[in-house]
């Protein structure tokens, strides 16, 4: 249980189920955007983590916002050639309605990023 443990930590010190190489490359993509686009990144993941929050309370009419979202924040990270490390997780998470997972794993993704959410777009709710 204790090796259990100490991966699990692990691998949440890096950014989740990203690998260091993936986490490194997408914080550094955020550090050197400017203004506008980071400000962009951080609706995108916020929009994730809002719309995964309704999905939990059983409220699903956002799949295709949260899809879009994803999408737009792969772009928008540059990253369209992984789609491995942002598309596969998610699709598994739907495919099996685990919506607690895809609700922590924007928290993955931020933590990847490197930013912070954004609480007048959680706010709103779903």
């Amino acid at each position: 249980m204790r090796a259990r443990t100490r991966k699990i930590r692990r691998k949440s010190q890096r950014g989740g189920g990203f690998s260091a190489e993936d986490n490194s490359r997408i914080s550094s993509f955020f550090k050197e955007s400017a203004g506008p686009v980071q400000d962009q990144i951080i609706h995108c993941v916020s929009q994730l983590r809002r719309f995964a929050a309704c999905f939990k309370i059983g409220d699903t009419s956002r799949l295709m916002q949260f899809s879009y979202n994803l999408g737009r924040l792969q772009e928008l990270c540059g990253e369209t050639t992984h789609p491995e490390i942002w598309w596969t997780p998610v699709e598994q998470m739907l495919k099996t309605n685990n919506w607690d997972a895809l609700y922590e794993h924007a928290d993955t993704i931020l933590m990847a990023i490197g930013a912070k959410y954004d609480d007048k777009t959680l706010a709103k709710g779903c």
